[in-house]
């Protein structure tokens, strides 16, 4: 009787302790990224997810079509396509929605991966510590602060789920954690195609646990047939389809973004740009050799060592194949959490905890403070473009652009004006974005001959917005025939003249409101 009370006690003095590092994740990670809730969108992306129209849409349509719908250069993400359709219709397209939900899915992966790594690796303290790390790392600002990153938050729920499903079927035999395993994995395929790994992952968890090789033949079936019919219907809806030859330039030329996101993981050095600096580069080397040096020495097993320094390595290597417009960090959320495995397990030979601690609390302290800093870059798109291109100026154009069109859309209509001139002549005058901006800023600055002819030389490009212009800059210079010609132009296009004479007011009253 004295037995199973103390057995008890032990039991409900742990599940007091689950409770209260659960909460302690909670308000960890919650009061870190609080201030996220209130911003409003990077401008990349983001903006195309908060204004799609879902009203009209049903969930057959989210899993017949790429995520943005009616964009067929786009990825078949369905998964993701759901919750950003959930959070349009419950919040009327407003930013908090899409923000808090990602917070939500932040606590969420980092609760879960401290219950993962206190059931299969560490004990208490290490693996609170590792959670703490893992939610308050600047490189994971890309996937919570960043409303697209979301996809990466999901991909990890669901894929670190199948694995402690299919870790406890094998601990129990129990068939309906494999049904459950089975179905997490189908999920993560849908989230993200990135998860065709899995099966790589559960072979290297069957050859751990020293199944026979007829059981490890049975499954690896299954996920493979699984995969490849995941794979024949990706292809048929998306129109994402890389040559090899493609993809391999793509791989070669981000060689020094693979070594970047290392020095990002090891050294907690983040930037916003796609450009990658000498530092990082060599700083991300030398992060690499460390990764090698934790998982050679330490106490995993053969299996564990090789597949939790590996799997980083082919999941960086998998997102690179598409390229990188910006630093596109959300792609480190599950590597990282695999560096910390071997990271702590190497600590964890060190006998004295009071040394633990204090490392685990100078890199925690490091990492909660950076993330605040690095956060309020993603507060609208101005603060995260400027940031982008602070960091080396003009090095991507489409950034370039952006940056300049929400300049313009601010009422910095003198610091816009010398940004895409800067860029017209980088791009030899034949950027047709660029040029369109510059014509914008041509009528600002009342030199319409010139936005005329800039203008006429891109009438295609939005050719509505583009024949109001020209009716404008026309009408404008006195020509009323060529005035009249742009405007029987545009209400052909629009269908009416109520439509046109709208669309011409707006533009006139903006250019009355513009001060130079």
């Amino acid at each position: 009787m004295k037995n199973i009370m103390t057995d008890y006690k032990n039991y409900s003095n742990k599940k007091i302790i689950f409770f209260l590092i659960y909460i302690s994740i909670f308000f960890f990670t919650f009061f870190l990224y609080h201030k996220t809730l209130s911003y409003d969108i990077s401008g990349i992306d983001d903006d195309t997810f908060i204004t799609m129209n879902f009203s009209n849409i049903s969930i057959a349509d989210i899993f017949t079509n790429t995520i943005f719908l009616n964009d067929v250069s786009s990825y078949f993400r369905p998964i993701l396509s759901l919750s950003v359709m959930f959070d349009n219709l419950i919040s009327n397209s407003s930013p908090y929605a899409f923000h808090t939900t990602n917070v939500i899915l932040h606590i969420i992966a980092s609760i879960l991966l401290f219950f993962f790594l206190k059931r299969y690796y560490f004990d208490f303290l290490i693996s609170f510590f590792a959670a703490l790390i893992f939610a308050a790392h600047p490189i994971n600002i890309f996937s919570v602060a960043w409303i697209p990153g979301r996809n990466d938050l999901l991909l990890f729920i669901f894929l670190l789920s199948s694995v402690i499903f299919l870790l406890e079927y094998l601990k129990t035999q129990k068939k309906y954690l494999f049904v459950i395993h089975y179905i997490l994995f189908i999920t993560s395929l849908l989230t993200k195609e990135t998860a065709l790994i899995a099966p790589v992952i559960y072979i290297f968890i069957l050859l751990y646990k020293n199944l026979s090789k007829i059981n490890i033949l049975r499954f690896f079936i299954l996920w493979i047939i699984t995969s490849a019919l995941f794979f024949i219907v990706y292809s048929s809806i998306s129109a994402k389809t890389f040559t090899m030859e493609h993809c391999f330039n793509n791989l070669i030329a981000s060689y020094k973004v693979f070594f970047d996101y290392y020095c990002g993981a090891y050294f907690l050095k983040i930037h916003f740009s796609g450009y990658v600096t000498d530092t990082s580069f060599y700083l991300g080397i030398l992060a690499f050799c460390i990764s090698l040096l934790f998982a050679i020495f330490c106490k995993l097993t053969i299996y564990e060592k090789f597949l939790y320094f590996t799997l980083p390595i082919i999941i960086i290597s998998v997102n690179l194949l598409a390229g990188q417009l910006f630093y596109q960090a959300s792609r480190m959320y599950i590597p990282l959490a695999c560096i910390l495995i071997p990271f702590c397990s190497f600590l964890q030979q060190i006998k004295n905890k009071k040394i633990i601690c204090v490392i685990f609390a100078v890199i925690i302290s490091i990492s909660f403070f950076l993330t605040i800093k690095q956060s309020k870059y993603f507060e609208n798109p101005l603060t995260f473009l400027q940031k982008v291109d602070s960091e080396k100026p003009n090095y991507n154009t489409v950034f370039a652009n952006l940056y300049s069109y929400h300049l313009l859309q601010n009422g910095n209509i003198h610091k816009a004006s010398g940004k895409i001139k800067e860029i017209a002549e980088i791009t030899g005058y034949k950027n047709t974005y660029n040029l369109y901006l510059l014509a914008v800023i041509n009528i600002y600055e009342g030199n319409y001959p010139q936005a005329i002819n800039i203008l006429e030389s891109i009438i295609n490009f939005d050719k509505k917005d583009i024949l109001i212009k020209l009716f404008i800059c026309y009408k404008y210079v006195g020509n009323a025939d060529k005035s009249a010609y742009y405007y029987n132009q545009a209400v052909e296009l629009t269908g009416t003249r109520e439509i046109t004479d709208n669309l011409i007011y707006r533009q006139e009253k903006d250019l009355k409101n513009v001060t130079l």
